[in-house]
């Protein structure tokens, strides 16, 4: 007979049989018994585990061998958790996000946790990148986050050079005050922080990320549960300002005819690497095909980037009247100013000019008639001009013989 651990083949008082034991003899009728016994310690950690062998016993004077299957189970309290890692990407600055992960007790025991997030500054990586142009906000007041479980334990700064180290030194002291609020502030946190799930009992854990401006940050989050393992979920998030560029900011149509719709393009890139919405503040309630005179119409009047992506906007405007003019229509990304951009031009009236014939029908028949005969149109044309020299001798005998009388 022979059978793997964790399971031994053991006598009647439980000692185990020595390995290298020779074959046992049975007489007609006669019977022996003995036990298998499990150990539930041959793993050192504290995750359920089964155990599956085969119990072989060999019959010397008999081809024939019989098979027995040994079946071992061991439970402690076990969570399942749907993953291992959060990963919040790159958010808006001054902003927080929330993500879930579910979480299963899927042993027969019920389960006690709770949370807590590792302080070792080899593992935990929160660092800052160079602050990028700044934008003025809508609103004056900063991120203010509830719920601090998680701080900065760790922030790797970047290597000074003469020219951050001379914008150390004049740097508004407001902005160091900022800065070592940032070192004494929040950056993830999880909830809830403690509880108890019963056998297959399921439960949504949020994670939340506080997104101060320009922040890095990898942390790791533990999960203990009393007498049994501790889970690991490594967490992490970026922040950054939104960096979008316009490719145009005035369009000229020059002059145009005043009734006519004008159509133009302005190409919105995202060139950061956060994802930021747009919108086009009161925007009109015509439609491109049909504007309302005088107010212009952009499509699409809001919508989302992508990081190295673009969006392409449609400009439509129709004059409505004769006359320059000047509009100008806004574009705001996240909280950011919003952008203008400048449409002019000059309606004008439609104008044609045309050429009339002077020929009446009648002259066109004429025409006609001397194209067919151009000999007789000759003939005429000589004898009129002999009639008008002979009319002209005439008149000049006539004026010599009164000057000649006394």
């Amino acid at each position: 007979m022979d059978l793997e651990q964790p399971f031994q083949i053991c006598s009647v008082d439980q000692q185990p049989l020595p390995a290298d034991s020779k074959p046992m003899t049975l007489d007609v009728g006669e019977e022996l018994h003995l036990c298998i016994q499990f150990n539930p310690a041959y793993k050192k950690d504290l995750n359920s585990w089964v155990a599956e062998r085969v119990l072989r016993v060999r019959i010397m004077e008999h081809p024939h061998k019989e098979q027995i299957t040994v079946r071992g189970e061991v439970y402690f309290p076990n969570l399942h958790l749907e993953t291992q890692a959060v990963d919040f990407g790159c958010i808006i600055s001054d902003t927080e996000q929330e993500l879930y992960m579910e979480m299963t007790n899927c042993s027969p025991l019920p389960v006690q946790y709770y949370w807590s997030f590792l302080t070792d500054r080899k593992v935990n990586t929160i660092r800052f990148r160079p602050s990028p142009p700044k934008f003025k906000r809508q609103s004056s007041k900063k991120g203010v986050f509830l719920r601090r479980h998680c701080k900065i334990e760790s922030v790797e700064k970047p290597a000074e050079t003469p020219e951050t180290t001379q914008d150390s030194v004049q740097e508004d002291p407001a902005q160091q005050a900022a800065d070592v609020d940032y070192l004494e502030a929040e950056v993830f946190d999880v909830r809830p922080l403690f509880g108890v799930l019963q056998p297959g009992e399921s439960e949504l854990v949020t994670f939340t990320f506080f997104g101060h401006a320009n922040i890095v940050a990898r942390v790791t989050a533990r999960c203990h549960v009393q007498g049994g393992p501790t889970y690991k979920v490594v967490v992490t998030g970026e922040a950054s300002c939104p960096s979008y560029q316009l490719d145009v900011e005035e369009i000229d149509w020059g002059l145009q005819a005043f009734n006519k719709v004008l159509k133009a393009e302005v190409t919105l890139r995202n060139t950061g690497v956060v994802e930021f919405t747009y919108v086009v503040p009161n925007s009109s309630t015509g439609t491109a095909a049909n504007p309302l005179p005088g107010v212009p119409v952009v499509v699409p009047t809001e919508g989302s980037i992508a990081p190295g992506k673009e969006q392409v906007l449609e400009v439509c405007y129709l004059p409505g009247k004769p006359g320059v003019f000047c509009r100008t229509f806004q574009v705001q990304v996240a909280y950011l100013d919003p952008a203008e951009i400048f449409l002019k031009g000059e309606g004008t009236l439609p104008g044609t000019t045309k050429h009339l014939p002077r020929m009446l029908k009648e002259n066109e028949e004429i025409l006609q008639e001397e194209e067919e005969n151009p000999q007789e149109e000759e003939m005429e044309s000589a004898t009129a001009d002999l009639a008008n020299s002979a009319e002209d001798n005439e008149t000049e005998s006539s004026i010599y013989s009164s000057e000649d009388k006394p």
